[in-house]
């Protein structure tokens, strides 16, 4: 059998790896720092709320207003714009003063997407608010 130069494990540690596991009930040894960080309650526990996911990969918050004027957004508002770290926006405020940069990371906005309405009742939208109005004065254009 042909083993790569990086492989980590050759077939037969790999064989012996399982059977310890299996034997011993043994678990994977590394915890990730942030892992670490999260199970302690520490800050970093609160910087970002808990996520739901579908298979392993995060579903947007769908956040529900607009961090500038407080317009409602609801899920399947086709008027919402967000920024890579899902700082919410309506379209006018985007648009007109935003100039397309999020005034908090400095990213582009663009068009949330909407959840499906069955996938709602499983994976709800978030309704934590968040209303910055100072926000929407300092984004400069270039």
């Amino acid at each position: 059998m042909n083993i790569h130069k990086n492989a980590r494990l050759t077939p037969h540690s790999r064989a012996a790896l399982v059977r310890r596991v299996l034997d011993e009930g043994l678990a994977p040894a590394f915890r990730s720092p942030a892992r670490e960080s999260l199970d302690a309650g520490s800050r970093a526990a609160h910087a970002f709320p808990r996520q739901q996911s579908i298979g392993g990969s995060p579903v947007l918050l769908l956040k529900p207003n607009c961090e500038c004027c407080d317009k409602d957004l609801p899920p399947e508002a086709t008027d919402a714009m967000i920024c890579s770290f899902e700082c919410t926006f309506c379209r006018d405020c985007a648009e007109g003063s935003l100039h397309h940069r999020c005034p908090n990371c400095g990213g582009e906005l663009v068009r949330r997407p909407t959840r499906p309405k069955e996938k709602l009742e499983r994976y709800p939208a978030s309704t934590e608010r968040v209303y910055k109005p100072e926000g929407c004065r300092r984004v400069l254009v270039a």
